[in-house]
């Protein structure tokens, strides 16, 4: 089943691909777009100029 942004909530670690890389890379949510089904995510143990905004499309997993 796909993932919907009510399937998600600030601070859920998720699995996200980063750039061309097929490699998922650990996530947190930090923030949701409600009206643009995006969310802020910061990758675990990378520097906060990494976070970025997603679309629901790059999630690969989400835990718990």
């Amino acid at each position: 089943m796909p993932i919907t942004i009510h399937d998600l909530e600030v601070n859920k670690l998720i699995e996200v691909k980063y750039g061309s890389s097929k490699q998922p890379y650990s996530a947190k949510v930090v923030e949701l777009d409600l009206d643009k089904s995006k969310l802020l995510v910061h990758y675990q143990g990378w520097n906060a100029r990494y976070d970025e905004w997603i679309d629901l499309g790059r999630i690969q997993k989400v835990h718990g």
